[in-house]
């Protein structure tokens, strides 16, 4: 028999949750918006591509670091359970580190060598804590969550990325900027703050996180009951984590750090808008979708599933293209020239990143229905498409771009398929989503006409284009919100807890009005 969901996740309701979460996640993007033309003005893109490499690295052992245990903590019934999944996370990633640094140390400078990273050698040491500081993430934040902790877990996301930000800065204003140097400034500052402020609660506060210390069997019985998860799962996410960092990986050996460089700054810019909204959504839906599966409510899970995949289709379109559009000049502006390119692959990650809004929360279905078999077919299908894809636009066109062109082909289609067959799998509504996300595409047509009109037909200033054309997304938004109440009700929640009296005021009555006069929920 199932486990039952613990009842500590849902005390809230789940758009409240989005919020404490998601706001957290916003305010952090707001601190690495603020930092980051500051930190491109400092950093050329050969050290941000060397620190993006020793990232991927990182990510792409972390991601298994605690087995999967992480994924599971949320499932057990009582407390003792979830602290049994949590502590053998948290063991498995500790091994997870020290067998990562002793692979390093005996086979690590020809791998380095394989994608132009030698730089990274004399940081063998670092690799490994890197490693451990990222593992750590998961378990203690579904952890903390599922105790209902969700504002102590976006107070960790706020300060995660200011700290690590002001680390970065002093390093390069206080030495001479280089590859090296921001590897070590990102790991002491960014990757050292969220572990260590959820750890450091977890100690002196365990009762509010509801844990209890484990016996050995209690280990031993988790350990067997949720062994799917490092026996299957863990290979689906290994497969996960390389197709994410596959264009780090391919754009590395194919053309060096300076490219992975100029990547990694598009990747980060055009995903702004979508991640912290994304990624809370996902933390949040995998909490109450395993409840409500686990409890048997059939119409409510399949209820939420529909209503999050309409939801993510509605809120993305909008941001992306703005970004798709302006992206380029906006970079230059910003960043300096030496980064227009960046902007170039903005433009053509946009489709990927949008793709990517909608499809990745959907993912965390695969463990609540436990489908780990299933899991790792997507995620080698995925792997092969994004390294495929990259391979032949460069094979076609022998640059980044023609690379990119054909990523930004390629890995929307094989997404589009995942969605549909998850939905299926969840017993969603597929011919109601896909009209959904026509209509919501078709909205941001005009936005498109604007841009061209002002850019190619009109020639006019970079600013006045970047004006008229986030001006013009004004009514798409609109019209978009009005197909889905839901997300009114959300903006409406967000706007109240920011206590932005008089933007209150002024907009209560439109947001009503898209509504069909419906009056708004209460906060």
């Amino acid at each position: 028999m199932k486990d039952a969901a613990p009842a500590q996740g849902r005390p809230r309701s789940f758009a409240a949750n989005v919020m404490i979460i998601g706001a957290g996640a916003a305010l952090g993007q707001v601190a690495s918006v603020v930092a980051a033309p500051v930190i491109a003005r400092l950093f050329a893109p050969e050290a941000f591509g060397l620190a993006a490499i020793y990232g991927t690295i990182c990510a792409i052992v972390a991601v298994v670091g605690p087995l999967r245990y992480d994924f599971a903590i949320p499932l057990p019934a009582n407390e003792r359970g979830g602290a049994a999944v949590f502590t053998l996370s948290l063991c498995a990633s500790v091994f997870t580190a020290l067998l990562a640094w002793v692979v390093l140390l005996v086979g690590g400078r020809p791998l380095l060598g394989l994608i132009q990273a030698e730089a990274l050698w004399p940081l063998r040491h670092l690799v490994p804590v890197g490693i451990l500081l990222t593992s750590l993430i998961s378990p203690l934040t579904l952890y903390f969550q599922r105790g209902g902790r969700y504002a102590t877990v976006s107070v960790a996301r706020v300060l995660t990325p200011i700290v690590g930000s002001a680390v970065v800065i002093a390093a390069g204003l206080l030495m001479a900027p280089s590859g090296p140097r921001l590897v070590v400034a990102r790991t002491a500052g960014q990757m050292l703050v969220l572990p260590a402020l959820l750890l450091g609660v977890a100690v002196w506060m365990p009762r509010a996180v509801g844990w209890v210390r484990p016996t050995l069997a209690e280990l031993r019985a988790a350990a067997g009951r949720y062994r799917d998860f490092p026996l299957i799962t863990s290979w689906a996410a290994l497969l996960d984590i390389f197709a994410r960092q596959a264009p780090d990986l391919v754009l590395a050996a194919l053309f060096g750090p300076a490219t992975v460089g100029l990547f990694a700054m598009a990747r980060r810019l055009v995903t702004l808008p979508a991640n912290f909204l994304s990624s809370a959504v996902a933390q949040v839906f995998f909490q109450y979708a395993a409840a409500a599966h686990a409890e048997g409510d059939t119409e409510g899970f399949r209820r939420a599933v529909n209503d999050v995949a309409k939801r993510l289709a509605t809120v993305g379109v909008v941001p992306v293209l703005l970004i798709a559009l302006v992206g380029p000049p906006l970079i230059a502006l910003v960043f300096g020239e030496r980064w227009r390119e960046a902007g170039t692959f903005a433009t053509l990650l946009s489709p990927v990143v949008y793709a990517m809004f909608v499809a990745s929360p959907m993912t965390t279905l695969l463990s609540v229905l436990e489908l780990h078999r299933a899991n790792v077919v997507i995620q080698g299908g995925m792997l092969l498409t994004r390294a495929g894809a990259l391979y032949a636009g460069y094979t076609l066109g022998g640059t980044p771009s023609a690379a990119l062109l054909g990523y930004a082909i390629g890995v929307p289609l094989a997404l589009a398929v995942q969605q549909v067959w998850l939905l299926r799998a969840a017993g969603g509504d597929v011919p109601g989503f896909a009209l959904h996300l026509a209509r919501q595409l078709l909205y941001a047509g005009p936005v498109v006409v604007v841009w061209y009109a002002c850019e190619r037909l009109l020639g006019l200033d970079t600013v006045l284009v970047i004006a008229a054309t986030t001006l013009s997304a004004i009514v798409p938004l609109a019209l978009a919100l009005r197909d889905d109440p839901g997300a009114v009700d959300v903006l409406w929640r967000i706007l109240r807890k920011l206590k932005l009296g008089r933007v209150e005021r002024l907009l209560r009555p439109r947001l009503e009005r898209l509504l069909g006069g419906r009056p708004l929920s209460k906060p």
